[in-house]
């Protein structure tokens, strides 16, 4: 079983922005009796001195689609790597089996190397 989070200020369950219904209420009476820039700075300085979380942003696609949709690009593209591997090592033995093919037909043999007629003196 998973625990809920709690409250920062207390024991209880938090409900919204780290806070219990209770503690977040009052942080929402207090937001509420300022004008709308007063309030975002409240806001703002609440969340700088780690009163109050962050606003979460809701996601509006699904992470775990993506996450799978990246896994099955890189699957298909692994399978094609693979296939290009494969087609890419047929092609190379075609290419050695004709080669050695044309080396068995033209072969020409070569001579060995020629001795050395040249005579040098004996040194003493």
């Amino acid at each position: 079983m998973s625990k809920t989070p709690s409250c920062i200020f207390c024991e209880k369950p938090a409900r919204s922005r780290g806070l219990c219904q209770t503690h977040f209420a009052q942080f929402n009476r207090a937001k509420t009796k300022l004008d709308p820039d007063e309030a975002a700075e409240f806001d703002a300085a609440s969340v700088k001195a780690g009163l109050i979380h962050p606003i979460a942003i809701r996601q509006t696609s699904n992470p775990f689609a993506e996450l799978a949709e990246q896994l099955a690009n890189r699957r298909k593209q692994d399978a094609k790597d693979e296939s290009a591997i494969a087609a890419n090592e047929q092609r190379l033995a075609e290419i050695r089996k004709a080669s050695s093919s044309d080396q068995d037909q033209t072969a020409v043999p070569i001579p060995p190397p020629a001795k050395n007629t040249r005579r040098t003196p004996r040194r003493k």
